[in-house]
């Protein structure tokens, strides 16, 4: 019965961890050609071969203007890392909920505040979800005429809209890091109401 729940668990430490090797990847490229290598190594050039395929969106997202190039592998190791912590906190949170509806379904205690409790924890997962694919599926060329791109524009502005106003420095905006702590926030008072 804890199955899947332990399985959840295991595979969000999982997604953490192997965020955490590919990003050594481009942390490690970016030694590598700051020890100034021979840039034909068989080190330096296998890192490229590997990393270049997620640093190539990034490269072209900036186009050279604001960064350079040498420190985009550190850019593409900084978005492994969050878009795997976030993944792997949004695995463990579903565990979490997959077992509290499990143990309540066993003991035969289920009420309207659990069904209440379970749909905004999972209401709360799937926007959080939402607004991490909003934010990086751009970076790799998925445009706008992605359906899933398109429904995740749709339901995560209303709440990105006024944050925009608020948190975007220069060229950098923050409000979808807002919005994702206000979501996780919100859902836990609500949830937390419902016990």
């Amino acid at each position: 019965m804890d199955i899947i729940p332990y399985a959840l668990r295991l595979l969000g430490q999982a997604v953490f961890a192997i965020s955490l090797i590919f990003a050594g990847l481009f942390f490690l490229r970016v030694i590598v050609a700051w020890v100034s290598a021979n840039p034909f190594s068989w080190l330096a050039y296998n890192l490229r071969r590997v990393t270049e395929p997620m640093v190539l969106p990034i490269r072209q997202q900036f186009g050279g203007r604001h960064f350079r190039f040498d420190l985009l592998p550190l850019v593409a190791g900084a978005m492994i890392i969050v878009i795997g912590s976030f993944s792997s906190s949004l695995l463990l949170q579903l565990a979490n909920i997959t077992q509290d509806a499990i143990y309540t379904a066993v003991r035969g205690v289920v009420t309207v505040k659990f069904i209440a409790r379970i749909l905004i924890g999972l209401a709360g997962l799937f926007y959080l979800a939402a607004i991490l694919l909003r934010v990086f599926l751009p970076y790799f060329m998925a445009g706008y005429r992605s359906s899933l791109l398109l429904f995740a524009f749709k339901i995560t502005e209303p709440l990105l809209r006024p944050l925009r106003k608020i948190f975007v420095a220069g060229m950098f905006d923050f409000s979808p890091f807002v919005a994702l702590l206000i979501v996780q926030f919100a859902t836990r008072v609500l949830t937390d109401s419902l016990q």
